[in-house]
C-alpha cells in the first residue's frame, strides 16, 4: 500500500461527496479513494463523464451545480463534502453563485464538514511574497477567478459548518492543462522563451494536493474556515521545470532572454473570452474528455512556429519569486510533500 492509499484508508466507511471529479485533481483523488476502498458520491453534470466515474467505483449523481440542481438526498448523511469544481468556461460570478448555493444546501443537510479547494491567488501580494496564512488577502480587484475564490472563502468563514480551505500554488502533473499540457505543446511546436533570470516556480504535484485534501477531510475539530497553504517542498526555477519537461519528451528548446517587466495588471475582471465560450459549448455538445482529445489533436497539427513567448500575465509569474510558507500545513495538518520535481516529471513521462 502506497502512502496516499494508506492516508485515504482513514476515510473508509465514511460517506464522502465530491464535486469536480472529472477534473484532473478530482480524477486523481478518485483513483486514490478507490484504491483505499472509498466509493464517494460525485456530483457531475456530464452524463458521459458520469459513466466513466462509475467505472472507477464512484456513485455518480447527475446534477448541474451552476443551476443549483442538487438533489437533497445526495448530501443527506454526508460526513465530508469535498468541493473541487470550478468551471473555467463560466464567469467568476457564475462559479461563486454555484459554490455558495452548494454550501447553503450542505448546511441544510447538516453535512459533517466541507473541504474546499481555493487558491493562493486570494493573497494580495501574489505572485510575490512572502506569503503565509496571516498575509493580507481578499483585497479588491483581480480576475473573476480570484474574486470567486475570495467569495467562497468568505462564505465558508461566515458559515455554520466545520470547513477547511486549501490554497494550493502551481499544481502540475499528468492532466494539468495549464501547467503541464500547455508547456509540453509549446515545446513540441518549437520551444519556450523565458525571462533571464527566470523566477522561482512554486510547484506542487497533484498527488500532494490530493494528500492535503484527504488530510483536511480527517482533521479533528477544524472549526469554520481553517486555512492552509499547500505547495511543494523545494521550489525550482521555471527554466529547470520546463527543461525537465523537454528532456522527458525529447524535444523543445528553452531559451532565456532579457525581458522588460509587464505593466501592472488591470484591476478588473476580464470578460469570458470567445475561446472560452467555444470551449464551454464544445464540452457540452460532445463531452469534456472527447473535446479535450480533439483540441489536443488540433494543437499537434499546428506547424512549428518557433519558441513561444509568454503573454503579460504569464511573464509576470515567470519573473516573480514567491516565497510561500507551508509551515501551518506541516505542523497542523500533518502534510509532508511526497513528490519532488524528478519524481513528478517521471509521472508525466509515464
Amino acid at each position: 500500500m502506497d502512502e496516499l492509499t494508506r492516508i485515504a484508508a482513514g476515510l473508509a466507511g465514511k460517506r464522502v461527496v465530491m464535486t469536480g471529479a472529472s477534473g484532473f485533481i478530482g480524477r486523481r483523488l478518485l483513483q486514490v479513494l478507490g484504491g483505499a476502498g472509498v466509493a464517494p458520491v460525485v456530483l457531475i453534470r456530464d452524463r458521459r463523464a458520469a459513466s466513466r466515474l462509475r467505472d472507477l467505483g464512484a456513485i455518480a449523481v447527475i446534477c448541474d451545480l451552476g443551476r443549483g440542481q442538487i438533489p437533497s438526498q445526495a448530501l443527506r448523511g454526508a460526513e465530508v463534502l469535498i468541493h473541487l469544481a470550478y468551471d473555467m468556461r463560466a464567469s467568476g460570478t457564475e462559479n461563486l453563485r454555484a459554490g455558495a448555493e452548494l454550501f447553503t444546501q450542505a448546511e441544510a443537510a447538516q453535512v459533517g464538514r466541507i473541504v474546499h479547494l481555493s487558491s493562493v491567488v486570494v493573497y494580495d501580494d501574489w505572485p510575490e511574497g512572502p506569503i503565509a496564512e496571516d498575509s493580507p488577502r481578499w483585497g479588491a480587484g483581480g480576475s473573476g477567478y480570484r474574486q470567486a475564490k475570495i467569495g467562497l472563502e468568505r462564505r465558508l468563514c461566515e458559515g455554520s459548518l466545520p470547513s477547511v480551505i486549501l490554497q494550493p500554488t502551481i499544481v502540475y502533473g499528468p492532466g494539468s492543462a495549464l501547467w503541464t499540457d500547455a508547456p509540453i505543446a509549446a515545446l513540441e511546436r518549437g520551444g519556450v522563451v523565458l525571462p533571464d533570470p527566470p523566477g522561482w516556480a512554486p510547484l506542487v504535484h497533484v498527488d500532494d494536493v490530493v494528500q492535503a485534501i484527504i488530510r483536511a477531510a480527517l482533521l479533528p475539530d477544524p472549526g469554520c474556515g481553517r486555512t492552509f497553504l499547500i505547495s511543494g517542498a523545494d521550489p525550482v526555477d521555471w527554466a529547470s521545470y520546463l527543461r525537465g519537461l523537454s528532456r522527458r519528451i525529447g524535444r523543445g528548446e528553452v531559451r532565456l532572454e532579457r525581458m522588460t517587466p509587464p505593466p501592472p495588471a488591470l484591476d478588473r475582471a476580464a470578460p469570458l473570452s470567445i475561446a472560452a465560450r467555444i470551449s464551454r459549448l464544445g464540452r457540452r455538445l460532445v463531452g469534456r474528455r472527447a473535446f479535450e482529445h480533439l483540441a489536443a489533436g488540433l494543437r499537434r497539427l499546428r506547424p512549428a512556429s518557433g519558441p513561444v513567448r509568454p503573454d503579460s500575465g504569464t511573464l509576470r509569474l515567470y519573473m516573480a519569486s514567491p516565497q510561500v510558507s507551508i509551515a501551518a500545513a506541516r505542523n497542523q495538518l500533518g502534510y509532508r510533500p511526497l513528490v519532488d520535481l524528478d519524481r513528478g516529471l517521471g509521472t508525466i513521462a509515464r
